[in-house]
């Protein structure tokens, strides 16, 4: 069989049927008993032929025997194409979407409850959108909740999450930063890191043996600190402005030193924190203190002056043991227990009287030195 010429239109199905008869025109057509192959289909020049029990035979190779079959031949069909298909021009747009690639992971974390951190992502895909999470329980599955700015957070939705004065309970909290991208691309999930909260120092100071102080007595202020200060970590304060030189964990206050006193300290984790105050106050007494006492001339003198009275005039007058007055001096007070100094480096040696006068020359105490040489 040749010469077959078929015109099929695209997506149409058509069916074929042959019929043949002997040289004895004995029609050979549906006879035989033979059930035939299971359902086949041929595919080839664009066109496809589907055969089985009761539709036909099509393909490449002739069926074996028995040579009838039902619906069947021995031969073959086959198609091919009448020439080149072309659809017509058509625009078409192609998106490329980039996947997910961390490019800088976010790194563990320490600070001070009362202090800020962060954690941040560098990614590279197309359209990366941040989303960071945290875990109460080290990252474990399910545990991941998304978190949204306010209280402690902020900057959740973007490559830098940022922490602020977080509670200590916060200590150990994982998190991570998950990043989708544009498109099918599939979302990047950043490397865990945890989060370390360390509280601030607990510090206490006290005073001993001594509270009131006047001239001659000296206290101690100690401090007990936790955690432990760093070296040289310990800034003490007097009426909130720092003592000079004054690091270590005590520190010696003589009369010069009255005053109210704290201690600022920063611990090995970098964390500081400023202790309850201890105010060193004067002990009121009517004596003139006067010392070193023999001297080789020069020597201060003490006297009481309440708080309202700083600021005002003092004056001494220097008797010898003749009663004959050799030095006059005035001062200006600006503490209970102003120092006053005395210069007889020029007088004889021998026992001197101190008179100590108000600023109208009202004798207020007297006093007695030995200068010896």
């Amino acid at each position: 069989m040749s010469g077959l010429s078929l015109a099929v239109p695209a997506g149409a199905t058509f069916a074929l049927a042959v019929e043949a008869s002997d040289a004895f025109g004995v029609n050979l057509g549906y006879n035989g008993t033979g059930a035939g192959p299971g359902l086949t289909t041929f595919t080839a020049g664009g066109c496809s032929i589907i055969t089985g029990p009761g539709i036909g035979f099509g393909g490449g190779l002739a069926p074996a025997a028995p040579a009838f079959t039902v619906r069947a031949f021995v031969g073959s069909v086959s198609f091919a194409p009448a020439g080149e298909c072309m659809s017509p021009d058509r625009k078409v747009t192609v998106t490329v979407n980039q996947p997910i690639v961390f490019t800088k992971q976010p790194v563990n974390a320490a600070v001070c409850t009362d202090k800020v951190t962060s954690f941040s992502a560098e990614v590279t895909g197309s359209v990366p959108s941040h989303n960071w999470q945290v875990s109460t329980s080290n990252g474990s599955p399910g545990s991941w909740v998304d978190i949204a700015d306010g209280g402690v957070y902020s900057g959740a939705k973007t490559a830098t999450l940022t922490i602020t004065a977080p509670p200590v309970s916060m200590n150990s909290y994982t998190f991570r930063d998950s990043v989708s991208a544009a498109g099918v691309c599939a979302p990047g999930i950043s490397a865990y890191v945890n989060l370390t909260v360390n509280p601030l120092p607990t510090i206490i100071i006290a005073a001993s043996p001594y509270q009131k102080l006047f001239p001659g007595l000296r206290t101690t202020l100690s401090s007990t600190v936790s955690p432990a200060a760093q070296t040289g970590g310990y800034t003490w304060l007097r009426n909130g402005v720092v003592v000079p030189n004054a690091n270590a964990s005590s520190l010696i206050v003589g009369v010069d030193g009255l005053g109210d006193y704290t201690l600022k300290v920063k611990d090995v984790n970098g964390c500081e924190n400023t202790s309850n105050k201890v105010s060193l106050t004067d002990s009121a007494s009517g004596r003139v203190f006067i010392y070193p006492n023999p001297n080789s001339g020069q020597f201060q003198v003490r006297y009481y002056s309440i708080i309202n009275n700083t600021g005002l005039p003092r004056g001494i007058n220097v008797y010898d043991a003749r009663g004959k007055r050799v030095l006059i001096q005035t001062y200006t007070i600006n503490a209970p227990y102003a120092r006053m100094d005395v210069n007889l480096s020029n007088h004889g040696t021998g026992v001197y009287w101190i008179e100590v006068v108000d600023v109208v020359g009202n004798r207020l105490a007297m006093g007695r030195v030995e200068v010896l040489r």
